[in-house]
């Protein structure tokens, strides 16, 4: 979505918003594409710089028109008006700086408050910084919102164009798209350790695989039924595995028991205790 005084095309354009703190490079890394920068526009009743990015796919030409906060994010939430229309986005963190991640989620709730089902990539950004402070394997977010990540370095055009492609793949709806052509780039600030960098990437692919969820040891969660006629009601009463996973969580971080409760489809209320007590000193044949 081109603002009203910026040259439209007529191949495949799309809206892409990029948010997150102020200082995490938002705009060093939209403005390494220097056709994006040559051309770019100032929108002052949004407070929005957007630059328009060209790519060549093997389907054609493809534009994203990058909409840029302009620094207007460091004195509170963005307008509604910078998100609506919003096609795709970029979350961007800072790996140097812990606060810039742990905020990640407030700018994904803003986003998708606004626009729903889009695609977008979390980013994080400076790994050619060595002293990181957000290491690979605490990055968890974009797991548990099927987001896509990549560790980018925007000074160093480490990665740069990685979450367009993955962007142009979800749009597109063709897994089977690539770029046939790079982009002209500003030439490189710093130098990336790729060795080090690798290291972080294999982190990055081992907690993958590992559950997002930590397992209960010693104690270990007890589930006692209060209600003589919970067989039944069960029947009536979902419960899904995410609910439940939660409701773990809580207990087992938490000194104090956790008493849900909740009404059945046959109105009789379903009350759950859940509590930390050792394996055992649990029975189940008790609570049948």
């Amino acid at each position: 979505m081109a603002l009203p005084n910026q040259q439209t095309v007529d191949y495949p354009s799309f809206k892409l918003v990029i948010v997150g703190d102020g200082g995490t490079g938002k705009t060093t890394f939209v403005k390494r594409h220097l056709t994006g920068e040559f051309e770019k526009k100032y929108e002052p009743t949004v407070g929005v710089e957007v630059h328009p990015l060209d790519f060549f796919t093997n389907c054609g030409k493809i534009r994203f028109y990058c909409w840029d906060t302009a620094g207007q994010e460091k004195f509170g939430g963005l307008r509604d008006g910078y998100y609506i229309h919003g096609q795709c986005a970029i979350i961007m963190f800072d790996v140097t700086a812990r606060l810039t991640y742990k905020n990640v989620p407030t700018w994904h709730r803003d986003l998708c408050r606004v626009c729903e089902n889009i695609p977008i990539v979390l980013c994080g950004n400076k790994v050619d910084v060595k002293n990181r402070q957000v290491k690979a394997k605490q990055v968890t977010f974009h797991r548990k919102k099927n987001l896509q990540y990549y560790e980018i370095s925007a000074k160093s055009n480490y990665n740069f164009e990685k979450p367009f492609l993955y962007l142009a793949k979800k749009l597109a709806g063709d897994a089977n798209l690539h770029f046939v052509e790079s982009p002209a780039l500003a030439p490189p600030e710093v130098q990336i350790d790729i060795a080090l960098q690798q290291r972080h990437e294999n982190e990055i692919l081992k907690a993958a695989n590992q559950p997002l969820y930590p397992t209960a040891t010693t104690p270990s969660l007890s589930l006692a039924i209060v209600n003589p006629f919970i067989s039944l009601q069960f029947q009536h009463y979902t419960i899904r595995q995410k609910q439940f996973q939660e409701i773990f969580l809580t207990t087992l971080y938490s000194p104090f028991n956790y008493f849900p409760s909740s009404a059945s489809s046959i109105n009789n209320p379903v009350i759950f205790h859940l509590s930390l007590l050792p394996a055992s000193a649990f029975n189940p044949t008790q609570h049948k």
